[in-house]
């Protein structure tokens, strides 16, 4: 069985290299995932120390109590590569810039899941849609449109405020989608939601991972959606040179840039292209250089902590 590697990083909370980090780590060191633990249940136990409360009875004092350890404690993330050599390159990265050295650990890929069930449970969009761990049978939902999510290997769970945002964007458009493209799709979670939203529509799912594709097919089968997706590979990109009422493209900056051609002419006159996987500052820069051919005008954008979306309507 193959092995995963991966490390434990510390940081202060004022710390504001972080997210330059998680780019780095994923743009160039190919970091399979990073998982992010902010407060673990015995740090709320000692701030709580022996007063008792359930559920919806702590009181918004306690609350902002609890928000304000957070902020002020220490964020620990995991970054998790397949291969040795990245996480080797990204020690070096990190040692020589920020002088921050890691130990590189390794396990078998089948602990992989096992660390997402941990950090995974539902998440709410918009009051509207709600995407449900696989494995939590017995959750009831309120929502009117529910999605049921087995994260894999493919990025993607709603939990990244990158997901979020173009989830936000989604249950905000207005007009029947017909086709969607979702380039760069990790687990599916986008795509697969657009389905669930427009029934009838033809969604087309591409990404370079075949452990994503595999990730895909899995999801599509827990929502009870098998044969209605188009799955595609690099060798299958010929089969998703056509237009779309909506594309999604939550990668990277780097990819928006090299992709942009491709990207907006694979959008419909009147379709929507959705972005993301940029941080804030990223923003203005990627919003100039898809509008500046006045192929595309500027729909709405949106910031999450240190991360941003934006949806462009074709003209």
């Amino acid at each position: 069985m193959s092995k995963y590697y991966y490390t434990n990083i510390s940081y202060d909370a004022d710390f504001d290299q972080i997210d330059i980090i998680e780019v780095e780590a994923l743009n160039n060191y190919s970091s399979t995932g990073v998982v992010d633990f902010s407060l673990d249940e015995a740090q709320v136990d000692d701030i709580l120390g022996e007063r008792s409360y359930s559920g919806a009875d702590i009181p918004l004092e306690v609350i902002e109590e609890v928000r304000q350890t957070v902020q002020a404690s220490k964020i620990s993330k995991t970054y998790y590569f397949s291969c040795k050599e990245d996480i080797n390159g990204f020690k070096s990265f990190l040692g020589d810039n920020y002088n921050i050295d890691i130990i590189v650990k390794s396990d078998e890929n089948k602990d992989w899941n096992e660390s997402w069930k941990s950090s995974f449970s539902p998440i709410k969009v918009l009051e509207k849609f709600e995407i449900i761990p696989s494995w939590d049978e017995n959750y009831k939902s309120d929502c009117r449109y529910t999605m049921k999510l087995y994260p894999g290997m493919g990025f993607g769970t709603g939990n990244h405020e990158t997901t979020y945002l173009c989830m936000e964007h989604t249950l905000e458009i207005k007009k029947e989608i017909s086709s969607c493209l979702d380039f760069g799709c990790g687990s599916g979670i986008l795509g697969i939601a657009l389905k669930i939203l427009n029934p009838k529509a033809h969604v087309d799912l591409y990404d370079i991972d075949e452990d994503a594709i595999l990730n895909c097919k899995q999801n599509i089968s827990l929502n009870n959606l098998d044969g209605k997706f188009g799955l595609y590979l690099p060798e299958g990109r010929s089969h998703i040179e056509r237009k779309y009422d909506l594309v999604f493209a939550n990668i990277l900056e780097n990819v928006l840039i090299l992709e942009k051609d491709n990207l907006i002419k694979s959008v419909n006159k009147g379709g929507l292209l959705i972005l993301s996987g940029l941080l804030k500052e990223q923003l203005d820069g990627i919003i100039e250089l898809y509008t500046k051919d006045e192929q595309l005008k500027l729909v709405s954008s949106k910031i999450k902590g240190d991360w941003s979306s934006i949806c462009f309507e074709a003209l």
